[in-house]
């Protein structure tokens, strides 16, 4: 059965803080991308193509992620898969600042965005 907590004071504040932010997360990280798409072509020296791909894996591992987490909360809570996923975003978020290639690039995107747990 699950345990009704009342947040009062600055806990409930905090918990708003944490919500607004862990709900803005995934838009946020795609938003600030838009602007520089051009620069990572000029960074990894490489065509449209691939800047774009980079951008289009984002809606395909939001989906995936949908699936993923979405079956994982109703077995473990919340808590728990949203502490797996924001570590696997800041593992990911790393990776993807230190590879060269445009390949690895769009590899650790993709694993990042399917790592942005969703709070509902």
């Amino acid at each position: 059965m699950q345990q009704i907590v009342s947040y009062q004071g600055f806990a409930k504040t905090k918990l708003i803080f944490i919500l607004a932010f862990m709900s803005s997360l995934a838009p946020l990280t795609t938003d600030m991308y838009l602007p520089a798409l051009g620069e990572v072509q000029k960074s990894f020296v490489t065509t449209p193509f691939y800047t774009q791909l980079s951008l289009a894996v984002f809606f395909i591992a939001f989906a995936f992620g949908q699936l993923i987490y979405g079956p994982l909360s109703d077995v473990y809570g919340r808590k728990k898969p949203l502490y797996i996923g924001v570590t696997l975003f800041i593992v990911a978020s790393l990776a993807c600042i230190s590879f060269d290639s445009v390949h690895s690039f769009i590899f650790w995107r993709f694993y990042r965005h399917l790592a942005v747990v969703r709070v509902s």
